[in-house]
This record gives C-alpha cells, structure tokens and sequence, in this order.
C-alpha cells in the first residue's frame, strides 16, 4: 500500500506460503535475461537469411547453457538480437537515401525516386514511397513485347507495406523484371504514383498493354495515367475468383478456355456452356 506522496510503501498482508511446487518454480531461470539471451545468439544470426526460431533458441539455450526459458521471453530475445546483429527496421530505412544514390552511381541508367513525409513525432521526415528501376531493365524494354504484368504483395515488415512490381515477357518467354517500389499499401495513391514513375521509360501508347488482379487501385491508378493503353484482367486471378464466388469447377475450367479461344466460333460455345451453367457469371 502506497503511504505518502513520498512513494514509501507498506505490505500489510502476507502470505508466505508457496502455492507453487518446486519444480515449477525452478523451471525457468530468471537471471537469464533477454539482454543476456540476446547477446548471446547475436554471432548466430549474421549471415543466417530466415533465422533462428523461439522454438530453436529455447532448444539452443537447453541443450548448451542447460538453461530454460520461457517462449515468450526467448522471442523478445531474438528480436534483440536481431536488431543488435543487422539493426532496426527504422534504421535501414533511414539508410535508402544513401542506398539509391550509390545505386544509380554504379548502375547507369537506373532510375530511383522517393518521397517522404513529414513525421508528426519527431519533427524530421519518414518514409513512404520508393521507386527502383535498374539500368539494365530500362533499356532491356526496348526489346520487350509491349505486355506489362503489374502486381502488389504485402511485405512481412513491421510497418505492415507492400511491394508493387512491373514486369515484362523476354523471347524466352521469361519474366522480365521492369520496376519494383515499396509503399504504404495498395491504395489508389500508391498505384498512381507507382504508375507515374513507371511512365518515364514504359511510355503510353495504344499498343501496350497491362495485366493485372481486379484490384480496384490498380484500375484507378491506369485511368489516370496511361489513357491510351489497353488494361486486361489476369485469367489466373479470374478462374480463382470464380472458383471463390461460384463454388463450380467446370466453370472456371470454361471461362479459362473462353479466355485462350482464337476464333469467335469457339469463344462463344464456351460462353454459350457459361450462360446454360451459371447466368450470373456469365452477366
């Protein structure tokens, strides 16, 4: 109980019986810190790409140190030590400045653009959008077939981003990659901006044309940036919906063979099976 305003305290009541046996109290070892568990896997994790696991640190720390802790504990430890062996995730974004100005340096042609904005909490500016397009892709487009495949992921980060991406098709019939940016999330911002950087060497005409998933960003963000080129829903993502929605498997089956038809004759038999099986989808 808190006595005075001078933070003096008083137990009044006690109860001195352990109410926990003494296995369970010796289970976990306090003094085993997350500081300590963290330096110590700080020389496992430099040059590991997917890293060690909780799971895998209890294991580590139980098998040498004969030490056991809990998950929860052995989880914030890796973090530490993930952020003392490749640094912070604010860190290595305050570097992509940098980054991008010796990437254009030693890559000719390439094209890089950022934007920030102004943070609200520290009074300097943060990330929120960038653009890479390497010289080697810029001037690969020249021989590419006028077909560009555009798509967005989400990104397993801390601050929850994705990552948008352009490609093209090579005479092998190989993906080629165009352009890759990092932002915020797949809104109709991003996508505009994503597409007006993308313009300043995959340039407009009515001989382009773009694939992409029947995400509603991306078909604004074309509207208002490439006006002449002609925009194409992915079959892929059409036969996934439809299996989805429609719960019938030939259906998708049909509306992908209707998709690669090369006569009207037989798009529309297959439209014709469509329409007799679902009208709805067909409408």
């Amino acid at each position: 109980m808190l006595l005075d305003v001078t933070g003096n305290f008083q137990v009044r009541q006690a109860i001195l019986t352990h109410t926990c046996t003494v296995d369970e109290r010796r289970n976990f070892h306090k003094l085993a810190t997350t500081q300590v568990i963290g330096e110590i896997l700080q020389s496992r994790l430099v040059g590991i790409k997917k890293g060690l696991t909780p799971a895998g640190i209890r294991k580590i720390l139980l098998d040498e140190f004969n030490v056991n802790v809990s998950y929860w504990k052995a989880w914030r430890a890796r973090e530490l030590a993930m952020e003392h062996a490749m640094g912070t995730m604010a860190g290595s974004y305050s570097l992509i400045p940098a980054y991008l100005g010796l990437l254009q340096a030693s890559n000719e042609g390439t094209l890089c653009f950022m934007e920030q904005n102004d943070d609200p909490e520290g009074g300097g500016t943060r990330f929120k959008y960038c653009f890479v397009a390497y010289g080697a892709s810029v001037a690969g487009y020249a021989s590419m077939r006028k077909v560009v495949v555009v798509d967005g992921t989400s990104m397993k980060g801390k601050y929850g981003e994705c990552l948008l991406s352009a490609a093209a098709q090579d005479g092998n019939f190989q993906i080629f990659s165009l352009a890759f940016a990092v932002v915020d999330s797949e809104n109709d911002n991003a996508w505009e901006w994503f597409f007006q950087k993308l313009s300043t060497f995959v340039t407009d005409c009515p001989q382009l044309v773009f694939i992409s998933d029947r995400h509603a960003s991306i078909y604004s963000g074309m509207r208002k940036v490439y006006k002449e080129a002609y925009h194409a829903a992915c079959v892929v993502h059409l036969w996934r919906n439809i299996q989805v929605l429609y719960k019938t498997p030939r259906l998708g089956n049909l509306m992908s063979a209707a998709a690669r038809a090369f006569t009207i004759t037989e798009f529309n038999r297959m439209f014709i099976q469509i329409q007799r099986i679902n009208p709805a989808c067909a409408a």
